[in-house]
């Protein structure tokens, strides 16, 4: 693809902040793509390592790669900047500790032929072989469901993607969130008709880096404070001083991560769809 002239039809936009243990592994995942009609942007917001290093090594193996600098470390900053950036027609948001299956755009390409979305996600798998990691993703994608089902739709930091008209009716990312900018982005997505749509199938490996540092049930507390909020007032709260952003305070890299897409896309798979066929 010649970047310079053609629009592709998907941006994946990146945000990343200290994640040269990470990065690399989400930017593999996609140069092993089999659809290649992408680009990638990705949003540095002041990283401190070799995040920047990471991600120049793949400028040759990506359809087109570029990086952004934000001039400071916001989640909802760095989102606007790379919608600012996306010339595609449809506009994915990416955590950059997330990768993608082989197929990822060849399955998402045929879902969007099929059921036409203009906000939409897919199922998650863990990054690691523990049970307890597949039960929180599993709980994970059943909250999609719900969120869906009493109409308080998120949309995932690890993986959503949202139609250009879609997220320029709503003007983006509120930067008046320091957390909880994906579920406020998803509600007013939500609130002008754009309806959370899910690709039943285990497209994305989601990381549980937080869960394994900070621990599970501080995580879920957390967590389940904010989904309170959510459900009675619509929207998240704008900060919790206890959160904190960056791949530096996740220095611990599970081994064999790329090695776990094939065993968890059957069996993650197969679980979702005897709840939901």
């Amino acid at each position: 693809m010649n970047n310079n002239t053609l629009v592709p039809k998907f941006s994946v936009i990146i945000p990343t902040l200290n994640e040269e243990k990470y990065v690399g592994l989400l930017l593999h995942s996609l140069a092993e793509q089999t659809f290649r009609d992408f680009e990638v942007i990705v949003v540095d917001g002041v990283s401190t390592d070799k995040t920047l290093t990471a991600v120049k090594r793949y400028h040759k193996h990506l359809p087109a790669l570029s990086v952004v600098k934000s001039t400071k470390s916001l989640l909802a900053h760095q989102w606007n900047l790379g919608i600012q950036k996306a010339r595609g027609d449809y506009l994915m948001f990416v955590h950059a500790d997330s990768m993608l299956f082989p197929y990822f755009f060849d399955r998402v390409n045929m879902f969007i032929f099929q059921e036409k979305p203009d906000f939409f996600t897919s199922w998650f798998a863990p990054d690691s072989r523990v049970s307890g990691d597949a039960l929180i993703t599993l709980l994970t994608n059943l909250g999609l469901e719900v969120s869906v089902m009493i109409h308080r739709t998120v949309a995932p930091g690890s993986l959503s993607v949202v139609s250009r008209k879609a997220c320029s009716r709503v003007g983006g990312f509120s930067e008046e969130y320091r957390f909880g900018e994906d579920a406020d982005f998803g509600s007013r997505l939500s609130e002008v008709g754009y309806t959370l749509k899910i690709l039943r199938e285990t497209l994305v490996v989601c990381s549980l880096r937080r869960f394994r540092n900070e621990g599970t049930l501080r995580v879920l507390r957390t967590y389940a404070w904010a989904t309170i909020a959510m459900i009675v007032t619509r929207r998240p709260p704008k900060a919790i001083s206890s959160y904190l952003m960056g791949g530096a305070l996740y220095s611990k890299l599970k081994d064999g991560r790329l090695s776990l897409l094939k065993t968890y896309e059957q069996k993650i798979r197969h679980v979702l769809r005897e709840l939901f066929a």
